[in-house]
């Protein structure tokens, strides 16, 4: 599996900054539940708009675990 993060410089996560990712998303006390079609709206927005805010659109999809 490769996530890809967009930055200026693009960058692969690597196995173990994924896995490391996911551990310390495991260690947080909430999560975000956002279907596929929103995600997709969100980094469509963004790549139209890089200033569109896709941390405070996440953060609407908030659950606490």
């Amino acid at each position: 599996m490769t996530i890809s993060v967009k930055e200026q410089n693009q960058h692969e996560l690597t196995e173990e900054e994924f896995e490391a990712m996911v551990l310390s998303a495991e260690k947080s006390d909430h999560a975000y539940s956002v279907s596929g079609d929103e995600w997709e709206k969100m980094l469509t927005s963004y790549e139209k708009d890089e200033s569109y805010d896709v941390i405070g659109e996440l953060q609407k999809h908030r659950v606490d675990k």
